[in-house]
Formats: structure tokens, sequence, C-alpha cells
């Protein structure tokens, strides 16, 4: 059995486990999966800069689109229509991702947005060849808010999973726009705040996932979290029961000092 009809059984018995659509974003996509035809692949292939990795190509070919992290699995170069979101589109062209941009600077050299007289807010230590343009970041889906999970198809970092952060970003800000996490193994890795972690991951492109990887994670994380839903409800019910019964207590320990004081004072 090959990795990717291993990950497929398992996709299928989460969507077995899951029939109430409990995993984030499984009411949208509802473990539905479309297969992808060779004229569709290529027609993407057509607009990218390079082939598709071989590991996306074959799911989409064998499994499809669907169900994946977040909101789902729909791979493009553009998601968002320019008149739906021109800032969207400007800020989805970019340079090659390499293991030294994300070290140095977890934005990886993006182009900034359009300025008002059609020109880019490009940082000036970008080179010639990439204020030219880069080739287009593939978008594999939505994490919601402001958060996308994309993947560079060129560079040394070709194929492997990012999550990119739009949030604060704006025309008017000079700044290349949109931060890169690495989606590593190690989900906590990834977290904005474990600095030392992350530095250490974005030279060890080993430890970053791939395609497989990520769609992995996600649906083992996932049955996990279905498997264990009534003891993780029980938790809570008995963490708000021990809340409420603290404020119980709370509130007569307060109400006793104050007839207390109340008596004293008469």
């Amino acid at each position: 059995m090959t990795r990717i009809e291993a990950l497929a059984r398992d996709l299928d018995r989460l969507a077995r486990k899951d029939r109430r659509n409990r995993v984030f974003g499984a009411d949208g996509h509802k473990y539905r999966t479309q297969k992808w035809t060779l004229r569709q692949i290529h027609d993407l292939e057509r607009r990218c800069p390079a082939p598709l990795p071989e590991d996306l190509r074959e799911w989409l070919l064998r499994v499809g689109g669907g169900p994946a992290p977040c909101y789902g699995l729909a791979p493009e170069i553009y998601p968002f229509e320019p008149d739906d979101d021109p800032e969207a589109g400007a800020f989805r062209r970019l340079t090659d991702v390499t293991r030294a941009d994300v070290q140095i600077r977890l934005d990886a050299a993006w182009h900034g947005p359009p300025d008002r007289h059609g020109g880019r807010n490009v940082p000036p230590e970008l080179t010639t060849r990439e204020k030219d343009g880069g080739p287009d970041l593939l978008f594999l889906g939505d994490g919601g808010c402001t958060f996308d999970f994309v993947m560079p198809l060129t560079g040394d970092l070709s194929g492997k999973v990012f999550y990119r952060d739009w949030n604060g970003m704006d025309a008017g800000e000079t700044e290349v726009g949109g931060l890169l996490w690495p989606q590593g193994l190690a989900r906590c890795d990834t977290h904005p705040w474990f600095e030392d972690a992350r530095l250490e991951m974005a030279t060890d492109a080993a430890r970053m996932s791939g395609f497989l990887d990520w769609m992995e994670d996600w649906i083992t994380e996932s049955t996990y979290f279905v498997e264990n839903l009534r003891r993780f409800n029980a938790q809570e019910k008995a963490s708000q029961s021990a809340w409420l019964a603290g404020s119980d207590r709370s509130r007569a320990g307060l109400l006793s000092r104050l007839v207390s004081k109340l008596l004293g004072g008469n």
C-alpha cells in the first residue's frame, strides 16, 4: 500500500467517525472528495512557474480536492478575483522562497502591494530579477480569517507547505506583505512566539511539512479529536462546574463578609 493509499484509507475512516462534522471546516467540505482530471492538472500547471510536486499531483488525481486542514484543499494560483479583493491578488506575487529568506526575514522577500501610481513598494534589498516579478505562489486552501495555506513551486523550499498570515496588511504599507510560517511536523515550532524553534526550523527543510506530511498531521490530529470528543466535553463540563462552584463559594464568602461588616458597623 502506498502512502497516498494509506492516507486515503485513514481519511475515509475519519469521515465515518466524524458524521456530525465536528472537525473545524468539515461542515463545509463534508469530507466529499472531487478527483481532478489530467486536463485540470495540465490547465493549472500551464499557469504555474513549475510542475506541481508529484505528491500533490497524485493526490489530486487519485483522491481529489476537498477535505484538508481548515476549509479544505482547493489549489489555485489566484483564488480571489481582482474585483473582489484587488490587494489579495497583488500580495500573491512573490519570488523564489529560499531557506535564507525564511530564516532572515520570515516574510521571505514578498513584493509589496501596488501603490497609487501603479508601481510597487519593493524593498531596495530585492534584486532586479525579483523586481521584475517572480513566480506565483500556489494557494492550497483557506485557513480562515487572515490565514492561507500556500506552497512555493520553485526554490529550495519548493513543495513545502506554509501558513501565511495577512493580518494587518494594507495597500498603504511599504513593507513586503504577509508573514510565512513553515508547517512543521511539530506544530508548536511554527507558532510566532517560539522564535528560537522557528528560526532553527527555517534552516532545516527536513523538518518542514511537504504536502503528504501536512495531510497526515491533519488526519491524525482530527481523528484523535473526534475519538476523544466525549472525554474533552466531559472535561470541559467538569471545569465549568468547578469554576461555577468556586464562584458560588466566592460570592457566599463575599456576602458573609459584607453582612458581618454591616452588622459590625451598626
